[in-house]
């Protein structure tokens, strides 16, 4: 197998190098410098108050919750995503296990678990999924690290926490939030 990717990687790199011989030995003043639309003003400007605000809105769940009910495909879909949640119920809250440099079983895991309690609770409000989403993102918040050096296992679990700070619609207790936000 890596002999077959060399055979294809290498001639597209070397055909690639060939497009532009002066590239490499270009100065950075000559390279364009592309300009960032978002700022920190047009975010305070723009960002809706309300949550949730990242994948969801309110108007999105409302229309999910009823093609829920509309929708045979949906509604099965919502069904095993149901399922799937609380099967998490019954599993151990999140701990920091490392088996090797990365611990990407254990991010993906909660960014799973995340999505799956975080879409329950968005449709249903249902307090028991509240207080378990509570209980991951605490256990998660308490892990020693989130292993920086792993830019994959950091972002995953960041944004795992992110999600469900968002999607919870600050109904997490003020004691998780402030736990979620420390520097």
């Amino acid at each position: 197998m890596k002999n077959l990717l060399t055979l294809f990687v290498l001639p597209v790199f070397l055909m690639a190098s060939q497009v532009n011989p002066s590239f490499a030995g270009e100065k950075e003043k000559d390279i364009p410098k592309l300009q960032n639309p978002v700022s920190v003003s047009y975010i305070k400007e723009n960002l809706t108050k309300s949550k949730p605000r990242m994948v969801f809105n309110q108007q999105l769940v409302e229309d999910l919750k009823e093609k829920i009910k509309t929708d045979p495909v949906i509604g099965n879909l919502y069904e095993a995503i149901r399922l799937d949640a609380y099967e998490i119920l019954d599993l151990p809250v999140m701990k920091r296990v490392k088996t090797s440099n990365a611990m990407l079983e254990i991010s993906r895991e909660m960014l799973r678990r995340v999505n799956m309690l975080g879409v329950v609770y968005l449709v249903e409000r249902d307090q028991t999924i509240l207080e378990r989403i509570d209980r991951e993102v605490l256990a998660t918040c308490r892990f020693s690290d989130w292993n920086p050096p792993v830019y994959l296992d950091t972002g995953e679990i960041s944004m795992a926490v992110a999600l469900a700070l968002d999607w919870t619609c600050d109904q997490l207790p003020e004691t998780t939030i402030r736990t979620a936000k420390r520097p």
